[in-house]
This record gives C-alpha cells, sequence and structure tokens, in this order.
C-alpha cells in the first residue's frame, strides 16, 4: 500500500524545496509522490551516513495518522523509537505499510468468513460431507436404475420387430428412469423446495 503525498508536504517533511522534491521524489501522479520511495531516494541521493529521524509530531504528518496513533503503534512494537523518542523514517514508514498489509489481509479474510457463514444460513453453501453424502445417494440411485433397466426392456421389447420401435422404447425407458431420479433427488435431498418454489 503506498502512501501519497503532495509536493509541498513531502518538501516540507523533508525539509528541502519543492523543486529538489520534483528532481528527487518518485511521482505517482500529478503533484503527488510516494512517501516511502521518495525517502528512500532522498536519502540514497544525500548519501547520509547516518539514518534520518523525526520526532512523534513529524511522524503523524508523515504517515497522515494521530499523535495517539504513532503511541499506540509504538507500544505494540509496530513503530520503534529510539532512546530520545525519534523514529528512523525509512524503518518505520516501511514496518507501518507492513503492518497496514497485514491489517487490510485480516479485514479482507474476516469479510469473506461473514460471506460464507451468511451464504451457510441462507442456505446457499453446504457442508462438504452434506454434499458428497448427497452425490453418493445420486450415484446409488442412478446405478440401481441402470441394472433395472434390462427387466424393464425384456417386458417392453418382446413384441418390437424393427430397429425405430426398438430405439423410440429404448428411449423412452432412458427417459422415464431419468425423471424418476430427478425427481427422487428433489424429495429426497430438498424436501421437495423446488415444488413449492414453482
Amino acid at each position: 500500500m503506498r502512501i501519497k503525498v503532495k509536493d509541498e508536504r513531502l518538501a516540507r517533511i523533508l525539509g528541502i524545496s519543492a523543486r529538489r522534491v520534483r528532481e528527487i521524489g518518485v511521482k505517482i501522479s500529478q503533484g503527488k509522490y510516494d512517501l516511502e520511495e521518495s525517502v528512500k531516494q532522498y536519502i540514497e541521493q544525500a548519501k547520509l551516513g547516518k539514518e534520518l529521524s523525526v520526532n512523534q509530531k513529524e511522524l503523524s504528518e508523515i504517515l497522515g495518522i494521530t499523535h495517539k496513533s504513532i503511541r499506540n503503534l509504538t507500544e505494540k512494537k509496530i513503530l520503534i523509537a529510539d532512546k530520545d523518542g525519534n523514529y528512523d523514517i525509512a524503518t518505520n514508514v516501511q514496518r507501518y505499510m507492513s503492518s497496514n498489509d497485514e491489517s487490510m489481509k485480516l479485514k479482507r479474510v474476516q469479510r469473506e468468513m461473514k460471506e460464507l457463514d451468511l451464504m451457510e444460513r441462507r442456505n446457499q453453501l453446504h457442508e462438504t460431507k452434506v454434499v458428497e453424502e448427497f452425490i453418493l445417494d445420486m450415484i446409488m440411485a442412478f446405478r440401481s436404475k441402470c441394472l433395472s433397466l434390462p427387466g424393464k426392456l425384456g417386458k417392453s421389447l418382446i413384441g418390437a420387430t424393427n430397429r425405430a420401435d426398438i430405439e423410440e422404447i429404448t428411449k423412452e425407458e432412458i427417459n422415464n428412469i431419468l425423471t424418476e431420479l430427478s425427481e427422487e433427488t428433489v424429495k429426497n435431498h430438498f424436501g421437495g423446495e423446488n415444488e413449492d418454489k414453482q
């Protein structure tokens, strides 16, 4: 997740001119810069041998959050202050962004869990075990109907002499079996719900 800042704000944060920001800043859109990448670029170009640190107030401006949030994040060890209470910009911006990514992932998982729970309550989602039992029942019923087909066809085909009649009788018996299966499936697994809805 990128933190976008205007060129004037970035200039104020880094203590440089707006022109210098335009030279070294990593531009995202018109007048907006990627804060983390711009700070990294500034540090590289300045070739500082020491860390660039800011106080709590300045860090809150950089991250666009309140002083209280900075204190809370420091207590949670997401942000790290030195013994003087100052914060290394590059390290803490990166740590803040990583924590936001984790927080966003957690929120997304929680939202997906709520959606699945709602789908289950609306009977739009079924447990794997229920689906497996349903499919197994269908397969067993289909097997049973297929095994009964020769006996049914034997009786129906006794008087048939030409190929067209045999095909028609066979097709009719297969359609009867499929209709019986679909009606039994609805009745046994959905309690006739579909009939009520129609």
